[in-house]
């Protein structure tokens, strides 16, 4: 598939295709589609080992569920750290070193006045799985979705390198896409 590259007005490269501009060319496409999916299937991982982490340890049955380390890390249950809203009252978040805040797998925010709000979710296991995105969503999201004129095309948020590195963490190879 050949794709016509045309710098914009905003000195930016752009690939126009069939229905518009885009900010990466299609091969490029293919591998940030399949790391989206390894994404989403990481995401059902995580709720997999959360289902499995909750239960009292001597109601677990089979093997502790594999997540991806990619895109899941499991962190200490002691992290979770509480931060209060003046909509719902107490919540819990994981505050990460850069100060960037995630909401773990099985954390719910509930309001004030609900009777579980204190409940520490995750007391069966000493850790939580936490899942990060490291930007696919959005960057996936930018590189198929087509703009009517090239002015418009946005900026990838990942650069090349950085996708083709993740894809050799995921154990896929960037050069056959």
């Amino acid at each position: 598939m050949t794709q016509e590259k045309i710098t914009n007005d905003n000195g930016l490269e752009v690939y126009k295709g069939k229905w518009g501009y885009y900010p990466c060319n299609y091969k490029t496409f293919l591998k940030l589609k399949e790391i989206n999916k390894h994404y989403e299937k990481s995401k059902r991982d995580a709720k997999t080992w959360y289902r499995w982490a909750r239960k009292i340890k001597s109601n677990r049955k089979g093997v502790k569920p594999e997540v991806s380390s990619v895109f899941c890390e499991l962190v200490s249950a002691d992290s979770v750290k509480y931060k209060y809203s003046e909509k719902s009252g107490p919540f819990r978040k994981l505050v990460d070193e850069k100060g960037y805040t995630y909401v773990p797998v099985g954390i719910y925010e509930y309001p004030k006045d609900h009777k579980y709000w204190m409940e520490r979710i995750g007391w069966n296991h000493p850790q939580q799985i936490v899942v990060r995105d490291h930007g696919i969503v959005k960057a996936y999201k930018n590189a198929r979705t087509p703009k009517k004129e090239a002015s418009w095309v946005r900026q990838m948020p990942l650069p090349e390198g950085m996708i083709d590195a993740m894809m050799r963490d995921l154990g896929l190879d960037p050069d056959n896409m």
